[in-house]
């Protein structure tokens, strides 16, 4: 355990990572972390919990239990740097806020949501 770093050195650490291991399990709303390790090309393995499950698509792998994600480790060869920057895209602020304008305008217009 290393305790609380400043972004420097995180960056260092996710950068330099093989993989960000999420066990989480609390419903984990949306998860900047993971988001932020695909952004610099490290692979995420975690369990599909809340809005993580949502988040990883191609940039990491969801795994069911602690031993599939062991087992998970010997796959992250198939997940490229480039993988995982593309899907951490999907969240820019821009896309974020298309994506809020767009529902905006289905509820305006009285379409259900």
């Amino acid at each position: 355990f290393i305790g609380e770093v400043d972004h420097a050195v995180k960056l260092n650490y996710l950068q330099n990572a093989k993989a960000l291991i999420v066990p989480s399990s609390w419903g984990e709303p949306f998860g900047l972390h993971v988001i932020e390790a695909m952004a610099v090309g490290t692979s995420i393995l975690a369990f599909p919990d809340g809005g993580i499950a949502e988040t990883v698509k191609q940039g990491g792998i969801l795994c069911s239990d602690m031993d599939s994600m062991v087992r998970a480790m010997s796959d992250l060869s198939r997940i490229t740097p480039a993988m995982c920057r593309k899907n951490a895209e999907l969240f820019s602020r821009e896309n974020m806020a298309k994506a809020y304008e767009s529902l905006y305008h289905m509820i305006i217009s009285g379409a259900e949501w």
